[in-house]
């Protein structure tokens, strides 16, 4: 739902051409989007396109955009019960046919520098987060995400798996180098009674 739009139409054939310079979406401020809808009178369905510029925002707000949007079931339902700080930048692009905007389309990329995250029901918390990952309605993508997990450099990417299905699964994968106190720590669990030093670990974790 836009709020406080300012912007103008401008009819043209069997257009109609959408700028808006700025506007208001969930307490999000939001400049320069385009839209386009196509053959608004002739044979072919009506499309409409959306296009924004880059979003400055924070993770919390950010995320409840994607929760009220086609993308809850797949960056969404990744995130569902995660704590999310942080700064991010946030482009969208959508394609709704007007007829059956239940088959609206979505694509766009999430940024952030130096965010956070914590997953309570695993008793996880990253840190420092660098990187982006990109999205659809259907899938998620992201490679060399950056961070720290107990105090330690690790790495992190995403993609989806199953896309086709009803129900596509993204999994993510860790992978850094941590001592076994620190598993011990985290998995409550006395390891360091059969075993010390450190190992690689590569966890999958899949939503």
């Amino acid at each position: 739902l836009m709020n406080k739009v300012n912007g103008k139409l401008a009819f043209s054939g069997d257009r109609i051409i959408i700028d808006v310079a700025n506007t208001d979406i969930m307490g999000i401020p939001i400049d320069n989007v385009h839209g386009l809808i196509e053959n608004l009178s002739g044979s072919k369905p009506s499309i409409l396109s959306v296009a924004t510029n880059v979003v400055h925002s924070d993770f919390q707000k950010g995320f409840a955009l994607v929760h009220a949007s086609p993308l809850e079931k797949t960056v969404g339902k990744m995130f569902k019960k995660a704590q999310l700080y942080g700064d991010i930048t946030l482009k969208l692009g959508l394609t709704v046919p007007l007829a059956q905007a239940e088959n609206t389309t979505v694509s766009g990329d999430i940024g952030f520098d130096d965010a956070s995250i914590k997953l309570p029901a695993w008793r996880l918390e990253a840190t420092k987060l660098h990187g982006g990952l990109h999205f659809t309605e259907n899938t998620t993508q992201a490679k060399n995400i950056t961070g720290l997990i107990f105090g330690k450099p690790f790495q992190l990417q995403l993609t989806t798996i199953d896309a086709d299905k009803v129900h596509s699964t993204t999994r993510a994968t860790i992978t850094n180098h941590l001592a076994i106190a620190d598993l011990e720590t985290w998995l409550k669990m006395p390891l360091s009674k059969v075993v010390n030093g450190s190992t690689d670990v590569v966890v999958d974790l899949d939503f």
